[in-house]
């Protein structure tokens, strides 16, 4: 795992996603859920998602029924040892 620090608009977020689940890696968090509740423009909170995926401290789930227009996230192991 990465030791360096996460940037504060990233552990933001994976807070947020940490709330949401409960601390729980098992449990789905809306995207939009997600976005309502860090106050930047979506586009800018899906860049930090990405960045959080690339990290290995989210993960998106799989697989996502056509004609649904969401994401789903999990934080996973490693992104709650990072907090």
């Amino acid at each position: 795992m990465n030791n360096e620090p996460l940037r504060e608009e990233l552990r933001n977020i994976l807070n947020i996603i940490a709330d949401l689940s409960k601390n729980n890696t098992e449990i789905d968090v809306y995207d939009h859920m997600i976005i309502s509740r860090v106050n930047r423009p979506p586009e800018e909170v899906n860049k930090h998602l990405k960045e959080l995926r690339l990290k290995g401290l989210i993960i998106e789930v799989f697989p996502r029924p056509d004609g649904i227009d969401f994401t789903l996230y999990r934080i996973t192991k490693e992104g709650l040892n990072k907090l």
